[in-house]
């Protein structure tokens, strides 16, 4: 995520330190970005589905540094589930497989299917570290589009496309 703030009385030339944290205290530094003139800066590499707190002090041409000011948090999207597949079909069921080796362990699973391949309906939600549903009644000798999403308390994460059109 990307790290803004105003210079605010500072002068030209003064250089700016920002952390970030998963703690609001900053008890512990999740990343740093050393002193710039800059006023902006992008953290990559972020742990899906968390919060991040950030702040940041200037430093003068003395080299003395200013108190920390917080700058707010954030919370990084969910992951989507890879590796999709259809694992087997049944003349009335679908079994979907998936990974998510990212999202925490208490992040569920959607999967919904369409017979159209435009209104989604949900079939399946599944409890967190489970990787595989099967979707049950579903009308013989149609074609059905899958797809998939972690959940996690308000977090969505993207569909995944499970398969484009399978027949039962």
């Amino acid at each position: 995520f990307t790290v803004n703030w105003a210079p605010a009385t500072n002068p030209s030339g003064t250089s700016f330190y920002v952390e970030i944290s998963t703690l609001s205290n900053f008890s512990v530094s999740t990343g740093t970005w050393g002193f710039s003139v800059l006023t902006s800066t992008g953290f990559t590499q972020l742990r899906a589905g968390t919060t991040y707190f950030a702040r940041a002090r200037a430093r003068n041409h003395d080299l003395v540094n200013s108190d920390w000011t917080v700058l707010g948090s954030t919370r990084t999207n969910l992951a989507q589930p890879t590796a999709a597949i259809i694992l087997s079909m049944g003349t009335s069921t679908l079994t979907a497989q998936w990974s998510d080796s990212v999202n925490n362990a208490e992040t569920t699973y959607e999967l919904q299917t369409s017979s159209d391949g435009y209104s989604f309906i949900l079939s399946s939600s599944v409890a967190a570290l489970f990787t595989q549903a099967t979707i049950i009644n579903l009308s013989t000798n149609t074609a059905y589009a899958a797809r998939l999403r972690a959940r996690h308390m308000q977090d969505i994460s993207a569909w995944a496309t499970v398969s484009a059109s399978t027949y039962t």
